[in-house]
């Protein structure tokens, strides 16, 4: 942001509500909006509105709203005084949207398992995720070092039926990113064997890459019984 925001002491004048003008695919005419900014200060208008009700509030995200603010304030240079609305409905709709997104995807996300394809494990991990496991030098970072990984687990998990309880997802303010924490029990067959693995602590953070959720990290750990330092 070029411009810097100013303290308003005193309001007078005619003070439009601007529009927010949009493009055929619902994104902001930009070009559009700077004629707009342009126009209320070039008619000797004492300040402008944005981002009120003329303005698309409800229909805009966070993001939108934030770089509206940015370009008009880099359009006006500090010529005249910008109020703008702070309504967040629809931030607030497309977090709980997001949020459900996440949600479905944790539950689906070892699916590659069941299908035994690495090709679909290569779309739920981004290419620069981080995997730590329960095993003592089970720390891979990328692609590179995941992908051997999951090969070889995929070799011997068979069946595998994953269970997850106490579920905890906090997102990004911008809907784009979210960690989370949850408790797994798994049951699986490997070489004429079923076994099970109960109360692993996993936690992650997924980002989405081009409009699809991705693991951007990933961490697995089993209790042990007692503590190293009593307290």
């Amino acid at each position: 942001m070029n411009a810097k925001l100013s303290p308003i002491s005193e309001l007078n004048g005619i003070i439009p509500s601007l529009h927010t003008p949009f493009l055929k695919n619902k994104s902001i005419d930009y070009k559009s909006f700077e004629k707009l900014v342009l126009h209320t200060i070039n008619t000797n208008c004492t300040g402008m509105l944005l981002s009120a009700v003329a303005g698309e509030t409800q229909n805009l995200t966070f993001n939108e709203k934030s770089e509206i603010m940015e370009f008009a304030l880099d359009v006006n240079r500090n010529t005249i005084p910008i109020i703008f609305g702070c309504n967040t409905t629809t931030n607030t709709v497309d977090l709980n949207q997001a949020k459900a997104e996440v949600a479905a995807f944790i539950d689906t996300q070892f699916d590659f398992f069941s299908s035994g394809s690495i090709e679909e494990a290569k779309e739920t991990f981004a290419m620069d995720a981080v995997l730590i496991g329960t095993d003592e030098d089970e720390y891979l970072s990328g692609w590179s070092e995941v992908e051997p990984s999951l090969i070889g687990q995929i070799a011997v998990i068979k069946d595998p039926v994953f269970t997850t309880r106490n579920l905890n997802i906090m997102m990004g303010d911008d809907g784009n990113m979210a960690s989370y924490t949850q408790i797994v029990d798994f049951t699986f067959s490997s070489d004429g064997q079923t076994l099970e693995v109960t109360n692993v602590r996993s936690s992650g953070v997924v980002k989405k890459y081009d409009g699809k959720w991705k693991i951007a990290q990933i961490h697995w750990s089993v209790g042990v019984q007692g503590q190293v330092i009593e307290y």
